[in-house]
This record gives structure tokens, sequence and C-alpha cells, in this order.
């Protein structure tokens, strides 16, 4: 008889968070109001700094990754939802129920299809970005604009 081989997998290997959501959907939609297109150029703007991302990623070690359940949000995800937050003011669950009815905050936060974030998960997500890592993307991102002249001290 035939005997089937299983394949040996390591865990670990499927609970890896994504850094970056690897290619933008087709549907992806921002309104063309204006605030819709605010949103596409500073999505736009973010694909510029991809080293944002690797500093994010070190807040997210692979001590604290379960074994089981749903993957989570990619580390671009979650940082889009750290300035989506801060940018509208938004709770927890309001912020939960705009990715899930709005297309272009959506669009933005690069959510998959049927991917829901609940306020709790986005809470604790969020929660893991420490104050000192959003302090080197905010010095790494002026820095750069003063040095390109997009930026002036004066």
């Amino acid at each position: 008889m035939f005997k089937l081989q299983q394949k040996q997998t390591n865990q670990e290997d499927f609970r890896m968070r994504e850094t970056r959501n690897a290619q933008a959907s087709i549907f992806d939609f921002y309104a063309e109001h204006e605030f819709g297109q605010q949103f596409k150029k500073l999505s736009e703007l973010l694909d510029e700094y991809p080293q944002i991302l690797t500093l994010v990623a070190q807040d997210f070690d692979k001590a604290n990754v379960a074994t089981t359940g749903a993957c989570g949000l990619s580390i671009e995800s979650i940082f889009r939802c750290v300035l989506l937050k801060q940018i509208t003011g938004l709770s927890y669950k309001k912020l939960a129920f705009h990715l899930s009815d709005s297309p272009t905050y959506r669009a933005f936060v690069r959510l998959k299809p049927g991917q829901l974030p609940g306020k709790s998960s986005l809470q604790a997500t969020v929660r893991r970005i420490q104050p000192k890592t959003l302090q080197q993307i905010h010095h790494l991102l002026t820095s750069d604009w003063i040095d390109q002249g997009a930026l002036s001290l004066h």
C-alpha cells in the first residue's frame, strides 16, 4: 500500500504577520471627493517609504504570536490604521465601523477582501506600536522632507 507522507510544517511560518500587502487590490476605490483623493495621495507617499514598515515590524516580535486563529492585519495595514485613526480622530469602535463601511478607508488601510477588524483587535494591535517607533518614523519623514526642500524649518 501507499503511505502518505505528511510534510513537516513549522507553525511559525503560518503565523508570521505579513509586513506589506504584496499588491493593492484592483477593487481598491478612492472616492472622487477631495478627502478620498487626499487619502490616495497619502497612500502613494507612504509607498515611497517602505523602511517605515521595517521600523513598525520590530514592535511585533514572534514571541507573542499565537499558533492558532486568524493571521491578523499586515504591518502595513496596522500602521495605516494608526494614521487613519490620528487623521480622523475616530474611536476604535468608530474606526472599526468605518473600515467595514468605507471603500476609501479600506483602500487606504489596504485591507484584504473580507477582512473586518473589530474594535478590540484594532486597539490591541495598534497599541503594540511603541512611541519610540513613531518618533523614529517622524524623524525619518521630516528629515527626508527637509533634505528634499519640501519642508522648511523657517
